[in-house]
């Protein structure tokens, strides 16, 4: 499970597996705990405090590295998808091409 807290106003948080969508809020299966012990809720935003303090502000220069690898991704994905449809497509008709001649070799 990859947690997700929602932290509200210091007195309640809730922890769980949904992504704040609709799909993972209202269509999937998800855990998702209500919790308002305060040395629970206490002990989480110490914890969120300690992780914002190492954190590393997010630039604009940053983003725009991201975007572009996303774009790159992206590219690099689409023709891996086109280069395995022509591999499909050699392979399937090598793969009937020798089915026939296993046929005829088993004949």
């Amino acid at each position: 499970m990859h947690c997700k807290t929602t932290i509200v106003d210091s007195e309640v948080i809730y922890s769980g597996s949904p992504n704040l969508t609709h799909n993972g809020l209202e269509q999937n299966k998800e855990h998702y705990f209500r919790m308002s012990q305060a040395n629970i809720v206490q002990k989480v935003l110490e914890d969120f405090e300690r992780t914002w303090e190492v954190s590393t502000p997010v630039t604009k220069a940053m983003i725009e590295r991201m975007n572009f690898q996303a774009v790159e991704r992206a590219r690099k994905k689409n023709e891996g998808a086109v280069d395995s449809r022509n591999r499909r497509s050699a392979s399937a008709s090598l793969s009937r091409s020798l089915a026939t001649e296993l046929d005829r070799a088993r004949t």
